[in-house]
């Protein structure tokens, strides 16, 4: 018979171990550190709500989030699977102010997240062909009580239109190309989509994992290069 090379045991093990320990970094960089965000040294505010119970929508999600910080956050997202039209289990919402996250994260579980403000928000997702599905699975933009307009606070604020084409196109060939397309949505992409995908920006349970996954490294980077 012929010798199969044995595994590395000490080696699979090795990996194992530094692959938990980032794991355990990333974990404590991306907690919500009340005391560092009082004395001004954690400005993030963007934060990731996590365990959301799957039946909750946008709407019912905003009310929740209203009741302690109403007109105190500009951007919210729920994932939604388009299979089962349930959330995954985790939202996004970038507050105004760092200090605006204290009341809301001691009543929930939340994480700070990768992608952090306003700006970097809209950009990630205009180009997206999320924003072409039906209204309850979009990202949302809301006026705030301290912001240009302050008497529309708490109502929705237009999302910027797409600014790069391609990276629209893209993103529906790559939702085409498995599937997730609902009826109504991107129809005059169609024609021209049939290649590659990344699940990253997509409402589905293997995008809570590439989140996941997302999110850890990014806040190890995060952690080691400060």
């Amino acid at each position: 018979m012929p010798a199969y090379p044995r595994p590395d045991i000490r080696r699979q093990h090795a990996s194992r171990v530094n692959r938990m320990s980032l794991y355990g970094v990333a974990s404590h960089h991306n907690h919500v550190d009340v005391g560092r965000i009082r004395e001004g040294t954690d400005v993030r505010t963007t934060i990731m709500l996590r365990n959301i119970p799957n039946k909750v929508d946008q709407a019912m999600l905003k009310r929740i989030v209203d009741d302690s910080s109403w007109g105190k956050y500009d951007f919210m997202y729920l994932r939604i699977d388009f299979a089962n039209d349930c959330n995954v289990g985790y939202a996004f919402i970038n507050f105004v102010d760092p200090l605006d996250i204290i009341d809301y994260s001691l009543s929930t579980r939340a994480a700070t997240s990768a992608i952090q403000g306003k700006d970097c928000l809209v950009q990630k997702f205009r180009n997206s062909s999320v924003m072409l599905e039906a209204a309850h699975y979009r990202p949302k933009l809301f006026y705030t009580s301290n912001g240009p307009v302050p008497k529309l606070a708490g109502q929705e604020e237009p999302f910027p239109q797409p600014d790069n084409q391609s990276k629209m196109k893209r993103s529906c060939e790559n939702a085409e190309h498995v599937g997730l397309f609902t009826p109504n949505a991107g129809q005059h992409f169609r024609d021209e989509q049939r290649r590659r995908r990344s699940q990253y920006d997509r409402g589905t349970r293997l995008a809570a994992l590439e989140e996941h996954e997302f999110e850890t490294a990014n806040e190890s980077y995060m952690h080691y290069s400060r």
